[in-house]
């Protein structure tokens, strides 16, 4: 029974995969809205083939909302504010609460439209009633269709994963190289960012280092951990604090207020011509970074030395 238990205790704070598009939460949402409604549309499981085409449309339209709503509102409770550490017992969890608070809110919801809502707002008579087993056939199918997706997106995550790898590979051996893209030595120093908390500390090599991102009152820095998987650190610090620590480090570059980016990660540039804004885009990261007016033509020149 103890190594029971301590066999489970190892497993729960075991590292997971946080990926791509578990970490593009709104991404994930519109998958999961997409996923559920193709589902139930398609499929027409348990009470649904019971009733018409529009009836069908407004439960299956609003359980597709319910269960998006669900994974968000897990995701709140469960997602770490640290990225540093996404364990099996936070992924459990986060999928877990997402599995229950959809079942409830999906029974109750649909009691409320097949009993109430039908007749009296939408004015459909003859509704069939549910069943007695309404409650609990209702959590199979949310544990199935839920299951369903979660491999979906684990198995998209982990597919990234290994692409991402390649290209990080071949960045990384290029970083160790004795020439790299912009002249640099070949040495990869360590950089320490400091949060003002105690417990907020990230040590990493500069070529792990993608990029460090301004919100609020806290700093969101991108990084390649050792696997190279993308990960984040959320320290609470300002970003002239941030730049000040890595002053000393050439590679990096503070392009926008809010952003500060390792320049041998550099991608391509492109300049809106309407509203006269210009952006950036890196390696292993996904979104695309403003760069201030004053600083998009030494943002340029790098991309033009790295293609000589």
């Amino acid at each position: 029974m103890k190594k029971l238990i301590k066999d489970l205790k190892e497993y729960l704070v075991r590292e997971s995969l946080f990926g791509y598009l578990m970490h593009n939460t709104y991404k994930t949402l519109i998958f999961i809205f997409i996923g559920i409604f193709c589902i139930l549309m398609f499929f027409q499981p348990y009470i649904l083939s019971n009733y018409d085409l529009k009836p069908q449309l407004i439960l299956t339209t609003g359980i597709s909302f319910l269960g998006c709503l669900s994974y968000a509102f897990s995701f709140l409770i469960f997602s770490p504010h640290n990225k540093k550490r996404w364990t099996k017992f936070l992924e459990i969890g986060l999928f877990g609460l997402c599995f229950l608070t959809a079942w409830l809110s999906v029974w109750l919801y649909t009691v409320i439209h097949v009993n109430y809502l039908f007749e009296q707002f939408y004015g459909y008579n003859d509704i069939p009633m549910l069943p007695d087993s309404f409650f609990i056939v209702l959590f199979i199918y949310t544990i199935g269709i839920g299951l369903l997706l979660y491999l979906i997106i684990h198995s998209f995550d982990i597919f990234l994963s290994f692409e991402k790898q390649g290209k990080s590979d071949t960045l990384l051996s290029n970083l160790a190289s004795n020439k790299t893209r912009f002249g640099y030595a070949s040495s990869t120093p360590k950089i320490t960012l400091k949060g003002k908390n105690e417990n907020e500390l990230l040590d990493i090599d500069i070529s792990q280092f993608i990029a460090a991102k301004s919100d609020g009152h806290y700093i969101k820095v991108f990084y390649l951990c050792c696997n190279k998987e993308f990960k984040q650190f959320i320290l609470r610090n300002s970003m002239a604090n941030i730049e000040q620590q890595l002053i000393n480090v050439e590679q990096t570059y503070r392009c926008h207020k809010s952003y500060i980016i390792n320049l041998n990660y550099l991608k391509s540039a492109y300049t809106n011509s309407i509203k006269k804004t210009s952006f950036l885009r890196l390696l292993n990261y996904s979104e695309d970074i403003p760069v201030s007016p004053k600083k998009i033509v030494f943002i340029q020149n790098k991309l033009s030395e790295k293609k000589k």
